[in-house]
């Protein structure tokens, strides 16, 4: 990953993946804003941060539009620019319930709540803080953690489905806003790369690619920068299995490059997209979202 000299916003990033993925960004160079609801804990993460990057704890709620607004004037005022946010933050109703899975008939409304709040307002209120400054710099990276889930509903899970959906919705709408500016939407499923890719490959185990796009730049779902008016190749990605760094090493392939000054790509077009296979990347660049699988495509 290239990523000096480049401010990234990480939410929910004291533990799990989002912690992987700011620990990664500092030991390549990023200068990362780390963002979670717990101080103590958050603190104590940033504290034991040691990279060629530098790392600044912002805690906040993503639920709440003045904490999401606060981020962002954080980030601006420390380091005059966002290039990347990672909407990263979420829960699930099955953590919410000590690994419960209720049927809808089952689901307290609280839980509901709590989970559309975190996984679908959350994003939209942090995206909403941060864009005008990334549109006013035409250049930006929104990033959306999804999962298969927000691909295909499953019985018992119907409120992390739903916002899982609702995030691949607001993704792709907010793609199509995009055109024609500097700024990209990607959204990542990063779980559950075995059994899909046995069920659609065969081919388990091989190490991770990226193809590459117009030009021979390389990019996840076509997002590095430097085409004008050609088209974007659809990336394909082909994790070794569920290693825990997985997410940040395919984060990371999309933020190799900066975003460009300005997105007048056309890409593959809505009615030709297929369904992605779980642990797939695909970004809105050009302002269509592009689609990638787990078997290799040709740039159209």
């Amino acid at each position: 990953m290239q990523l000096e000299d480049t401010v990234i916003i990480v939410t929910g990033a004291s533990r799990g993946l989002g912690a992987r993925m700011a620990r990664a960004f500092v030991d390549h160079g990023a200068s990362v804003v780390c963002s979670a609801r717990t101080a103590s804990t958050l603190e104590a993460f940033v504290d034991d941060l040691d990279g060629p990057g530098s790392a600044l704890s912002v805690p906040a709620d993503v639920t709440s539009w003045d904490d999401a607004q606060r981020l962002a004037a954080r980030t601006l005022d420390r380091y005059g620019r966002i290039d990347v946010l990672v909407n990263n933050a979420g829960v699930s109703d099955r953590g919410l319930l000590d690994g419960a899975e209720p049927t809808v008939n089952e689901l307290p409304v609280d839980v509901w709540e709590t989970v559309l709040r975190t996984n679908l307002d959350g994003p939209f209120l942090c995206t909403k803080a941060v864009l005008p400054s990334m549109l006013d710099a035409d250049a930006g990276r929104l990033v959306h953690m999804s999962s298969a889930m927000g691909l295909e509903g499953r019985a018992r899970r119907s409120a992390y489905a739903a916002s899982k959906f609702g995030l691949e919705g607001f993704h792709e709408s907010l793609a199509a806003e995009l055109e024609g500016t500097g700024v990209d939407s990607v959204v990542l499923e990063p779980g559950g790369w075995r059994r899909h890719e046995r069920l659609l490959t065969g081919a388990v185990g091989r190490e991770p690619t990226v193809t590459a796009g117009p030009g021979g730049d390389r990019g996840a779902g076509g997002s590095t920068g430097g085409r004008r008016g050609g088209k974007t190749a659809a990336a394909t990605l082909r994790p070794r299995g569920s290693e825990p760094s997985h997410g940040a090493s395919t984060v990371g392939l999309m933020l190799d490059s900066r975003p460009s000054r300005r997105n007048t790509s056309s890409a593959v077009s809505r009615a030709s997209r297929g369904r992605p296979a779980r642990g797939s990347v695909r970004s809105g660049r050009g302002g269509v979202p592009v689609r990638s699988r787990c078997a290799p495509r040709a740039p159209r």
